[in-house]
């Protein structure tokens, strides 16, 4: 079943007291996710779009004009979604990211711009899984 957005509204684009309402504790993940790409890759644009009403409002997350991941604001936690190109995913299959990591991007329907992958943060240590797929991505196209 979709998860129901908790930005719908076009009209709306969320600030931070919307979001740090909607995210509860875990706005705080949002905030280490955001500063992590700011302070360690640098030259970072973030750009709220509206995907549709059944997507709502998500973070398109830039360094200069290449898309990195876009953040997903979910009722207490974050989701991250990636697109990995071919040599960017042979690395994290050839590597030792967790198993469930590993399989959803194999499993992962093939488009024209590479695979797909997305990943929930609850907590703290899920951050580091978020830190490595990081520079995986800026190191590979």
């Amino acid at each position: 079943m979709a998860e129901i957005p908790v930005f719908p509204d076009k009209t709306k684009v969320p600030d931070f007291l919307a979001l740090n309402e909607v995210l509860g504790d875990s706005y705080k993940l949002w905030d280490k996710a955001t500063q992590f790409v700011t302070s360690e890759i640098g030259n970072i644009h973030f750009e709220w779009k509206h995907y549709g009403k059944n997507s709502g409002w998500t973070l398109k997350v830039l360094s200069k004009k290449r898309n990195l991941f876009f953040l997903l604001p979910c009722r207490g936690l974050i989701k991250l979604a990636f697109v990995f190109g071919q040599k960017a995913t042979d690395e994290i299959l050839e590597s030792e990211f967790p198993v469930e990591i590993k399989k959803s991007l194999a499993e992962a329907r093939v488009y024209a711009e590479g695979r797909g992958l997305q990943l929930e943060i609850a907590k703290e240590s899920d951050l580091e899984v978020f830190r490595k797929l990081i520079a995986v991505k800026v190191n590979r196209k």
